[in-house]
């Protein structure tokens, strides 16, 4: 048996350009099937795509949170670095060391503890 849709205009919608499909009212079981089987297809492919979509921004924020790793990763190292190193002395003259612009080891050591933990909460 094969579908053929039918047109009806319907008087009662006051609009009677608008043409509607209906579809066939027999209880053939092939017809059911693949309208069934349709309607499966369709809530598949919406369940890949939202998938699909979650991958992609688990992707990103796992990236984002990388950089931020590293980031603080360097930040506190080239702290430790600058603290390490000695006032040069140039040509005979001694660099000031000013010890109100001494680095925050305590603020930077935690900036390093909270990107590492957002990086591995996002892994």
């Amino acid at each position: 048996m094969t579908y053929t849709p039918t047109v009806v205009t319907h008087p009662e919608s006051h609009n009677y350009d608008q043409s509607i499909v209906e579809a066939p009212t027999s209880n053939d079981p092939v017809n059911h099937e693949l309208i069934d089987a349709a309607h499966c297809y369709a809530r598949a492919f919406t369940a890949a795509k939202e998938a699909l979509d979650a991958v992609q921004s688990s992707e990103l924020a796992l990236a984002h949170s990388d950089i931020e790793a590293v980031e603080a990763f360097n930040a506190e190292r080239s702290a430790r670095a600058a603290a390490k190193q000695a006032p040069a002395n140039e040509i005979g003259f001694t660099a000031e060391n000013d010890p109100q612009k001494a680095t925050d080891f305590a603020a930077l050591d935690h900036a390093a503890e909270v990107a590492a933990l957002h990086y591995q909460q996002r892994r």
